[in-house]
């Protein structure tokens, strides 16, 4: 079957895309953009942190070569919070998801 002249140039959205609409969407702290960044490397490099969720926050350990990276990312609601870590699960342990 010919596909047809206005499909041949359709590109899926990168495989971030929708990490970095629900971090617009839904993230306090740190700022989006900057959230966004790590997301990119985590997703599409590797490897991905450990996520620790507890209720609204979600603290990021990252294996650095001088030690571990801690981090906390607050979200608007614990909700949002569970869906990111929920999204993560396929690059990163998330610890805290019941």
């Amino acid at each position: 079957m010919a596909v047809p002249e206005r499909f041949k140039d359709f590109k899926l959205p990168d495989e971030t895309a929708v990490l970095e609409a629900h971090l617009w969407d839904h993230l306090l702290e740190p700022y989006p953009a900057d959230a966004s960044k790590d997301i990119r490397v985590w997703v599409l490099k590797g490897p991905g942190p450990v996520l620790i969720l507890n209720e609204k926050v979600v603290e990021v350990v990252e294996e650095r070569p001088k030690g571990p990276k801690f981090t906390k990312w607050r979200f608007r609601s614990k909700g949002s919070a569970t869906q990111f870590c929920e999204m993560m699960l396929p690059c990163s342990m998330v610890i805290g998801l019941i």
